[in-house]
């Protein structure tokens, strides 16, 4: 029995030492190979593929990517911008020769709680507000006569389909559509709130707050092509009818529901008229 374990004992050594043997050994023949020029080569596309990982290639490719990303998004595009136009189909009050019975005319209707915005085409006209179709048009048209023996006519005011090309980076171009769509949208919400006020389906608190997140909105859109607005004349002339607008929405007056009811006809009248002067005047080059 005593023989046995020795021998045993023995044999585990002799194991021992072969692994040793063959890891030197091993370690020897990757040397020699990565010395020589053919050896690097098998080392390079055989022996370090298994054994080590490469993590300079995925740094490259990693580093290709972002390239190809940062190329994407700085590359100069030309775009075309297209908006589909409307009308709008005003209630005048009155129309004038001078500005300042028109003037007067306004003021006075404000009291009543009518928009009081004066157009100039050649004639200053006194708008109360305005409708999406001629049919409310005609509708509001005889309850003004009937309820509050006020005369009235439809005045329309058109925006013609605006098209024009900018041309920027993608994310800024984005940003310019953006910025349209946020305005259009605006004038038709402000306009529905309007409406809803003048129901009683909202009360002035409420049109409040929602004309707040509208200005906010506006605000966040228009920041956003500062910068493209600078260098483009069309992006530049849309950019500071945008601040004007926002301007209107800051001095909105909530004292008197009445006065407040006016002030939220005023500026949908308002962004509707400078948006259409804006239209017709890039439509017409």
């Amino acid at each position: 029995m005593r023989y046995i374990k020795k021998r045993r004992r023995k044999r585990d050594g002799g194991n021992r030492s072969f692994f040793a043997i063959t890891v030197i050994v091993c370690g020897l023949l990757i040397y020699a190979l990565y010395a020589s020029s053919a050896g690097k080569w098998i080392m390079d596309n055989y022996i370090q593929p298994v054994f080590f990982e490469d993590k300079s290639v995925n740094t490259d490719v990693t580093e290709k990517k972002q390239d190809t990303e940062n190329k994407d998004n700085s590359e100069q595009v030309q775009q075309t911008m297209s908006y589909d136009g409307f009308t709008m189909y005003a209630m005048q009050i009155g129309a004038y020769s001078a500005k300042e019975n028109a003037d007067a005319a306004a003021e006075d209707l404000k009291k009543k709680g009518g928009a009081g915005y004066v157009l100039h085409d050649g004639t200053y006209r006194v708008l109360a507000f305005g409708y999406g179709s001629q049919g409310e048009a005609n509708t509001v048209k005889e309850q003004l006569k009937t309820a509050a023996s006020m005369d009235s006519s439809i005045y329309t005011v058109t925006v013609p389909r605006l098209d024009f090309k900018v041309t920027g980076e993608q994310k800024n171009l984005t940003a310019v559509d953006s910025a349209f769509k946020s305005y259009i949208s605006a004038k038709d919400k402000v306009g529905d709130l309007a409406v809803k006020l003048d129901k009683s389906e909202l009360t002035k608190e409420q049109v409040k707050t929602e004309m707040d997140a509208i200005k906010k909105e506006m605000q966040e859109k228009i920041n956003a092509i500062d910068k493209l607005a600078g260098s483009d004349e069309k992006l530049g002339q849309f950019h500071s009818l945008s601040k004007d607008m926002i301007k209107l929405f800051e001095g909105l007056n909530d004292s008197d529901e009445t006065v407040f009811s006016a002030n939220v006809k005023n500026i949908y009248v308002e962004m509707v008229c400078r948006y259409s002067d804006y239209v017709k005047a890039v439509v017409a080059g």
